[in-house]
Parts: C-alpha cells; structure tokens; sequence
C-alpha cells in the first residue's frame, strides 16, 4: 500500500514540473552515464509492463517507469524532435496503458479508480506533449 501511495507522490510531483529544453546533454554529466540510466530505465519499464500484462505487479509502476524513461531520453535528447519522439512515445505507452485499465474495469477486475488513474496518466502525457509542442 504506502509503495503505491508513494509512487504516485513521486509521479505526481514529477508531473508537475515543466517540461526542459532540449539539453545537449546535462551539464556536469557524462554522456555515458546518461546512456547506461536509460538502458536500466528501459530493462525496469519491460520488466513492469511484462507484470502488467501478467497481471501482477504494482499498479503505478507502469507509469511512473515510463515516466522515468520519458525523462532520460529527454536527458540525451539534442533536437526538439528528439524530445517530441520521447514525449508521444510516452504518451503511447499511457495510451495503451489507459486501454488494459479500461478493460480490467469492464471487466470487473479493477475499480473505477485505477481506471480514473489510467486515464490521468495519459491526459498527463497529452499535457506533457503540448507543452513540449509549444516550446521553441
């Protein structure tokens, strides 16, 4: 219970920031070390979504991994496309997401809240995305 509740603090508050420029790269912080978060980061989120699909596993971990994959490709992005693909790469794994809640709820096999949260998290990256969208 208090991880769940904890992780979605932590997504929630996350949620909140702005979006950041496209860094040539955090100033302080190897290129390699950006590199090797972002392959851990994308072990976890395959791990979580494996879970998911399996039907086990921590409901906001789906998130807030993908959240934190959004974020360290966003760390080693270089272009404004770059940092868009992360954004609407996101947005489709909140998308798909929503859809598993969606038909858990359907199905009885979840409540009305994870399905609500389901679809905060990708009106989240819709959000995201705009913002993203609208920088220059």
């Amino acid at each position: 219970m208090w991880r769940s509740t904890f992780g979605c603090l932590l997504l929630g508050a996350t949620a909140m920031l702005p979006p950041r420029p496209a860094p040539a790269q955090e100033p302080g912080v190897p290129k390699k070390l950006l590199e090797a978060r972002l392959e851990a980061v994308r072990q976890v989120f395959k791990a979580a979504k494996h879970e998911q699909e399996a039907g086990r596993g921590i409901f906001e971990d789906l998130p807030l991994w993908s959240r934190r994959l959004l974020e360290a490709e966003r760390a080693l992005a270089t272009t404004k496309e770059q940092q868009l693909t992360a954004c609407r790469e996101h947005l489709k794994r909140m998308q798909d997401f929503e859809s598993v809640e969606k038909a858990r709820y359907e199905a009885g096999r979840v409540s009305i809240k994870d399905y609500a949260a389901a679809t905060y998290h990708r009106t989240e990256a819709e959000i995201l995305l705009a913002r993203v969208e609208g920088m220059k």
